[in-house]
């Protein structure tokens, strides 16, 4: 053990030499840090102007707009089902609405078929807008058990004859979008 006398020496010299490095190095980081300095002068960022690139558009085959528009019919034609199911309380906008989309997606499966096939989805959509028709009616007046049975004859049809599997063989020639 060191005796007391070595021990401040010491202690002494490592706190004479802590105060000359502080004193040497200066606090001039520490005095920057609260030094009020001027602004630089704002300088406009220059924002590069890129040319746009157009890409031309995918053309899709009518087995794809045939698909997705069968798609679509099938989302519909739930929300029809469900509109007229629905006897508590009948909302005649969102059903005609339903009825419309529903119409629009037959006639886009129809314009991608044969003129034979075409015809039976033209039947198909004329019975769905005679359907749409009876939303013209009073809600007294309407018969929701014989809609319900036609909408679900009008699906059965479709998903067995129009699904997209079955109806490959009966596109027309085929077509660029």
């Amino acid at each position: 053990m060191l005796p007391i006398r070595s021990l401040r020496s010491y202690l002494t010299v490592s706190v004479a030499l802590c105060v000359l490095a502080v004193s040497l190095s200066g606090c001039a980081t520490f005095r920057r840090k609260f030094i009020r300095q001027k602004k630089a002068d704002k300088k406009e960022k220059i924002i590069p102007v890129l040319e746009p690139v157009t890409y031309q558009a995918r053309s899709k085959t009518p087995q794809e707009r045939y698909t997705k528009a069968y798609g679509m019919w099938k989302v519909w034609e739930s929300e029809a089902e469900e509109d007229l199911n629905n006897t508590h309380y009948v909302n005649d906008k969102k059903s005609t609405e339903t009825f419309k989309e529903l119409i629009a997606q037959c006639q886009a499966m129809g314009g991608l078929l044969q003129e034979d096939k075409r015809q039976e989805m033209a039947k198909e959509v004329a019975m769905l807008q005679r359907m749409l028709k009876e939303f013209n009616k009073p809600e007294s007046l309407r018969n929701y058990t014989r809609m319900k049975s036609n909408l679900r004859a009008h699906g059965r049809l479709i998903r067995e004859q129009f699904n997209p599997e079955a109806a490959t063989k009966f596109f027309s020639a085929p077509e660029r979008e």
